[in-house]
């Protein structure tokens, strides 16, 4: 068992390595592990969510290898191969909110942005569950409604954030504060985001940085 979750945790760190590297460098090394896991039926979702990320991360590689041979057709392989572990993984264990936004994220990646939302909509009654994956379906969802112009769902999301200003992330209201300016700026509220603005600006002195100022 010990061994087992090592894999995973392995397996894990070289999602994170190809992700910041850009590179698919023996992709092998991350898949097989991963599939035996999950023959071994003790560890729910988990590997699947991770072989999803994998196959992702290795299609994200291939479209963006301009004039490599055949790099069109292994980013619609891994896509295929990523989506088809998420929903893999639901079945696994459908109680688990980690497939469906494993699903969300290739949906997302691939351009498909109703996919996406779709996603994680279907992820919101397991993700209740956990406080933590609750933050995490908002943190991908109000960008989602936000791109696909239904600002006000992109409110209610950003909203929500209340509940976690202090139990989850110690930075959650900057997403109440700052990225609702945005919204209300695509909304054509100028004035409301420019006012909420100044006062990011002058409210709680040292406590937003330059960053936020400029925005």
């Amino acid at each position: 068992d010990i061994f087992l979750q090592a894999m995973l945790l392995l397996a894990r760190a070289r999602n994170q390595q190809m992700y910041a590297a850009r590179v698919v460098d023996d992709l092998g090394a991350i898949l097989r592990p991963l599939e035996q896991i999950v023959e071994f039926d003790i560890y729910g979702a988990y590997p699947h969510n991770l072989l999803s990320i994998a196959h992702r991360l290795a299609a994200e590689v291939y479209t963006g290898s301009e004039g490599a041979r055949d790099a069109d057709r292994l980013a619609e392989e891994h896509y295929a191969d990523a989506l088809r572990w998420a929903r893999l993984g639901q079945q696994a264990n459908p109680d688990d909110a980690l497939p469906y936004f494993a699903e969300g994220m290739v949906q997302q990646s691939r351009g498909d942005l109703a996919g996406a939302l779709a996603a994680f909509d279907a992820a919101e009654s397991a993700a209740r569950a956990n406080e933590g994956r609750m933050y995490e379906l908002l943190h991908y969802r109000w960008r989602l409604h936000y791109w696909l112009g239904d600002y006000d769902s992109a409110l209610s999301d950003l909203e929500q954030y209340s509940e976690f200003t202090t139990k989850i992330h110690p930075r959650a209201a900057y997403y109440l504060q700052f990225f609702p300016i945005l919204v209300y700026a695509e909304q054509g509220d100028h004035d409301r985001a420019l006012g909420e603005a100044y006062a990011m600006s002058t409210a709680d002195a040292g406590k937003y940085d330059a960053l936020h100022v400029v925005w």
